[in-house]
């Protein structure tokens, strides 16, 4: 007996460039705070998994960074 699904199943293949472009491409289209506080969360995720605990020194400098290279209220 078959049922319904509630959620279609759906699957997209793309190349390897396709792929590299549509992530270029999502990233620009966000706003700078949002890159940064993504790039810093994945400093934090690398730093972690290799010396086990975060410098909190990347976060400080990254936040003075953003905050002074740009005119919006990134936070």
């Amino acid at each position: 007996m078959e049922h319904k699904r509630k959620i279609e199943k759906v699957v997209t293949k793309v190349s390897f460039a396709e792929a590299e472009e549509n992530d270029l491409i999502f990233w620009c289209e966000k706003p700078v705070g949002d890159r940064m506080k993504e790039m810093l969360e994945w400093n934090k995720k690398v730093w972690s998994f290799i010396n086990g605990n975060y410098p909190k020194t990347i976060e400080k400098t990254g936040g003075k960074i953003m905050k002074s290279d740009t005119d919006e209220d990134d936070f």
